[in-house]
């Protein structure tokens, strides 16, 4: 940060929202997703990291199949980081008491043509995790990466999160938005 300008720094919009598809001055594919920790058997407070440790492992077998040895569609490391949970309308922490694991693969973007493929298959492995009720686990992406061409459970992943996922959410934050559009016109 030191050696930052103190004046302000035009950049494109894809690089200003969170490093979408550039880690620092890297271009890259990027998928992100927010799973929900799950609780220890009989310890509803303790959680469980059974499944976090299943995602990175996961991951890393798609890594090395065959097919993707000869290619290498990711290029950058498995990134994986445990933190809390959320109260934001919107958040993909949201209501996730015990934290939340936040894992991406990542690449180069020289490696675009064979990307979505390899991100797609990780992805499905990833959204297919149940809690132990064999429901599946409320996963969500990080808004600010690559999520929008990506299907989940045979349908766009953006369809699935209004018309499944985000039901509730999308409602309440029209109301909190409404309510603040209400408020500064009575200021």
């Amino acid at each position: 940060m030191f050696a930052l300008p103190d004046h302000p720094i035009k950049t494109y919009l894809t690089d200003a929202l969170h490093f979408q598809r550039a880690i620092q001055n890297v271009r890259v594919r990027d998928i992100e997703v927010e799973m929900p920790l799950q609780p220890k058997e009989g310890k509803p407070d303790v959680p469980d990291y059974t499944i976090v440790q299943q995602a990175w492992w996961d991951a890393i077998r798609v890594v090395y199949q065959k097919e993707n040895l000869k290619t290498c569609p990711m290029r950058m490391p498995l990134e994986m980081r445990i933190m809390g949970g959320s109260d934001v309308v919107m958040a993909p922490q949201r209501y996730n008491k015990l934290g939340t694991c936040s894992i991406e693969v990542l690449t180069l973007r020289s490696a675009s043509p064979i990307w979505h493929a390899f991100a797609q298959e990780v992805l499905d492995k990833w959204m297919s995790y149940k809690d132990a009720k064999g429901e599946p686990l409320k996963s969500r992406p990080h808004w600010a990466k690559e999520w929008h061409a990506f299907m989940v459970d045979g349908q766009p992943w953006s369809e699935k999160l209004k018309n499944e996922t985000y039901v509730k959410e999308i409602d309440e934050f029209k109301k909190v938005l409404a309510a603040i559009g209400r408020s500064m016109i009575g200021s």
